[in-house]
């Protein structure tokens, strides 16, 4: 456990200096070149987000994020006013490079952020198969990267079944992270990727016979690791079905139950 704190401390540390922190991308062989002109927000595992100013890594709040987003927004509208924000933000894209091993739902509140700066345009940062850097989701098109309506053809339902030892972050303390993942397919179970594969392979054909794209959800537990989520978007688009999203998690409505769930996340100015 001390060890787990030193680490957090050296983390802290290499920040304050000037050291880029560390950011382990998902890994994912269909990964296309990154959206050019979009911003990039980074997230490391330890849940700091990161943005880049004057050529260095700069860390944010949530809040500090809403509000550097704006100002992105502002400067690129043609000129004042709300409507001209709004197609400027409409017009703009983001880059989310989050490490694998950070959980879905600080992901989640990026994503969350995004949306309320009116930002529709979002891709994923990976690896590709030759370890270059490019981006999972959507290319040009404004698309929404997570569902809103609900009401998927064919949904992926990620479920922490088993957890580890605390692991210790300078902005997360004492959370579980899961040992042991179980997919869910409608009447289906896997727990391995491999079946996954599978089961969306099978989809994608019966739906390109049918001639009918196939609106796709992906739903992961609170604690699922970025890089699995991932891992299930590329099979969806192996599969042919490009319209996948994110279904969020529905926070708890208190403090006190967020707490109780053990898995912190970056504050807003306002309770959600």
């Amino acid at each position: 456990m001390a060890a787990m704190r030193r680490a957090a401390l050296l983390a802290i540390a290499s920040l304050a200096i000037g050291a880029e922190p560390e950011v382990r991308l998902p890994v994912a062989a269909g990964a296309e070149r990154p959206l050019e002109g979009a911003l990039a927000v980074s997230l490391t595992a330890d849940g700091l987000i990161l943005v880049e100013r004057d050529g260095k890594p700069e860390s944010l709040s949530l809040e500090k994020l809403g509000l550097w987003l704006a100002d992105r927004i502002a400067k690129s509208a043609k000129k004042p006013g709300d409507a001209a924000k709004a197609e400027a933000a409409a017009a703009m894209a983001v880059l989310l490079r989050a490490d694998g091993k950070a959980p879905w739902l600080h992901v989640q509140r990026l994503l969350e952020t995004c949306a309320e700066a009116g930002i529709r345009r979002i891709a994923f940062g990976v690896k590709g198969a030759r370890g270059k850097e490019g981006r999972l989701g959507p290319p040009d098109a404004p698309s929404r990267a997570w569902d809103e309506t609900g009401g998927a053809k064919l949904a992926v339902r990620i479920v922490v079944t088993r957890e580890e030892t605390a692991v210790w972050g300078p902005t997360q303390t004492g959370i579980r992270t899961p040992a042991e993942l179980v997919y869910r397919m409608g009447g289906v179970e896997a727990r391995d990727i491999d079946a996954v594969r599978r089961y969306l392979r099978d989809a994608g054909q019966t739906a390109a016979e049918g001639g009918s794209p196939i609106k796709a959800t992906i739903e992961p537990d609170a604690k699922v690791p970025w890089d699995v989520a991932v891992a299930v978007l590329h099979e969806y688009h192996r599969a042919g079905m490009t319209d996948a999203r994110f279904k969020f998690v529905e926070l708890p409505a208190t403090a006190e139950e967020r707490r109780a769930t053990r898995l912190p996340y970056p504050r807003t100015s306002s309770s959600r």
